[in-house]
């Protein structure tokens, strides 16, 4: 490896990301490193107390780390996008392109996002090297793991961009930890922590991966003087599962947060178990307007999650 001397700084960008495998653990994040060059691993520290640092991760490869050149407008999610790119120029590394079924299989993930903690995870299909390390990205799948809800009416030029492949490592955090200041030190393993090449960052993480996710198929009919609300709940691991009647019930649990609303007024908040619930009309507030009913559902180490909202028909 290269003398402490030559050492350089090194980049690092922490992400608060959803549960993207089912064997990573739900609430840890993620850290990516990249530096110029790279001379050798990336030893991270956090902070125990009292500037009391201990070693929590070595980062054996860089990750590949970028930024957005072109913007990207909010897309559909749940699909291939077929009518929108983008262009991404790397620090390091290459990307490539892989088949529909790779695709579809999960290949490729990636996220768009910030250094305040907001990150869309995303997949694409086609790379196409455009000019050195920078790439034409489509075939775009968006939204992915429940970050539809992050996915902004635009992404700028300047966002940055993380391959979320096996270079990206997971932090040792317990759950206790979220929500406050966490401080890590990073900089390569040829040079002492208590060296100048070595960088602090402050950060809070909020365990994303523990977030529920928003319900889906939500509908609120008028029959009779009721309201007959249904909705299904979508789950974070083991979701897939075709051939059954319905999703494991995981550590979410099966409580939800209802609201049924007209304009910026709460008219009826229940909490619930079912994902059906029916509600009396309120007959006095029909005149003044559309009527709104919203579904969020709750979990026991998160709290709530995002909700869905549809119009009362």
């Amino acid at each position: 490896w290269a003398s402490q001397s030559h050492a350089q700084p090194v980049e690092t960008i922490f992400l608060d990301l959803p549960q993207i495998t089912e064997t990573s653990s739900p609430h840890a994040p993620y850290v990516a490193a990249s530096a110029r060059p790279w001379t050798a691993p990336v030893a991270l520290y956090k902070d125990q107390g009292r500037d009391e640092w201990e070693l929590d991760q070595i980062i054996g490869n860089p990750s590949t780390i970028g930024k957005l050149l072109t913007a990207l407008t909010a897309g559909p999610i749940d699909r291939i996008d077929t009518g929108r790119s983008v262009e991404v120029q790397l620090r390091e590394g290459t990307l490539t392109s892989v088949s529909r079924a790779t695709l579809l299989s999960g290949g490729n993930r990636a996220a768009f996002g910030h250094a305040n903690g907001v990150w869309e995870v995303m997949q694409f299909k086609t790379a196409e090297l455009i000019a050195p390390k920078t790439y034409r990205l489509s075939g775009l799948v968006r939204g992915q793991f429940g970050t539809n809800v992050e996915m902004p009416h635009k992404w700028d030029a300047g966002t940055q961009f993380v391959l979320l492949d096996d270079n990206i490592e997971q932090l040792t955090i317990s759950e206790s930890d979220l929500g406050v200041e966490n401080s890590y030190l990073f900089g390569p393993t040829s040079a002492s922590f208590e060296t100048d090449v070595y960088r602090c960052k402050v950060t809070t993480f909020q365990g994303i991966g523990l977030r529920p996710l928003s319900p889906c198929h939500v509908t609120a009919t008028v029959v009779g003087n009721e309201i007959k609300c249904r909705w299904i709940r979508r789950g974070r691991v083991s979701a897939d599962r075709w051939w059954d009647t319905d999703i494991p019930i995981t550590d979410d649990g099966t409580v939800f947060d209802v609201v049924l609303g007209q304009g910026s007024d709460r008219l009826i908040q229940q909490t619930v178990t079912d994902t059906k619930l029916r509600l009396v009309l309120p007959s006095a507030s029909v005149a003044n307007g559309p009527l709104w009913f919203s579904v969020a559902q709750v979990s026991s180490r998160y709290g709530s999650g995002p909700s869905t909202v549809c119009t009362v028909q």
